[in-house]
Order: structure tokens, then sequence, then C-alpha cells
């Protein structure tokens, strides 16, 4: 039900695909029932957005939320998923923009510290007798033996 004076939506069931077909659902959890904020979107203008397959919105959404920085818990109870993995590893995609940012600031945090006159020390060195111990690869240990 949509509530446009209170900009809510309460969702009581889901549809699934069933041999081509859409089926009315109770949904997968508990979650998949909730009250969410919505949002008016429309484009510019005041034209409305082009058309786009519902299930589609629902990974668009959580890209661009993961996109602007949105917590991934929030997101995940906003979709209605019981557990933020199957947000992160099903609906969320990768994305340029935050790959971009990424990248830039990388790029920038390595910068810095080749400028600085410190040097660079990870938060977990690893101990002086790992260090010192050579490598040994799975396939070595099978070449020892034989």
């Amino acid at each position: 039900m949509v509530d446009l004076d209170n900009g809510t939506l309460t969702i009581e069931d889901t549809r699934v695909v069933v041999r081509g077909r859409a089926e009315a659902s109770d949904g997968k959890s508990e979650s998949s029932q909730r009250d969410i904020s919505i949002d008016l979107m429309v484009g510019p203008e005041g034209r409305p957005l082009p058309r786009i397959r519902r299930h589609d919105v629902r990974h668009t959404y959580a890209t661009m939320a993961q996109d602007a920085g949105h917590n991934i818990k929030t997101l995940s109870e906003r979709i209605g998923h019981a557990d933020v993995t199957v947000t992160g590893k099903i609906y969320t995609h990768k994305s340029r923009r935050t790959d971009r940012a990424m990248a830039d600031a990388m790029g920038e945090l390595i910068e810095r510290q080749a400028t600085s006159r410190r040097t660079y020390r990870p938060s977990h060195p690893r101990k002086a007798d790992d260090r010192e111990k050579p490598q040994v690869r799975p396939h070595d240990k099978a070449k020892a033996r034989t």
C-alpha cells in the first residue's frame, strides 16, 4: 500500500517467478513484510522516469545507495533482506563511480606516503621469525615427498 501523504510504502507480499510466470509469495523471511519511506521519483521538469522492470529497480537502487555511501544494514532492511550478505553479493553491482573514487583516494594516499619522510608500516607487521622463514608452496611439498 502506498501512502503518498506520509511518503511510505507498506510491503505485505512478494511476487516470485515460477516457470516463467509471476506468482504471489509470502516472502522468504519475516523481513519481507515491512514499511519503508519512499521518494516520489520524477525526472527532469517533473516528467516520469523511463520504464524499468520492478526487479531491476532493486538492483539499481542497491547499487546507487552503495555508491552514495549509505549503510548496508539499512539498505538491506529497506529492500527486505534478512541478511546483509545477500544485499552485498547479489543486489549491489560493480560501479565505475566507486571504483574511480577508490582509485583516486588510493593514489592520493600513496602519493602522500611517498612524499612524506616516514616509511609506511602495516598495522599488523609480521613477526620477525615469519619474515625469515622461506615460503613453502603446496607443490614444493609434493616434490619433496617423491
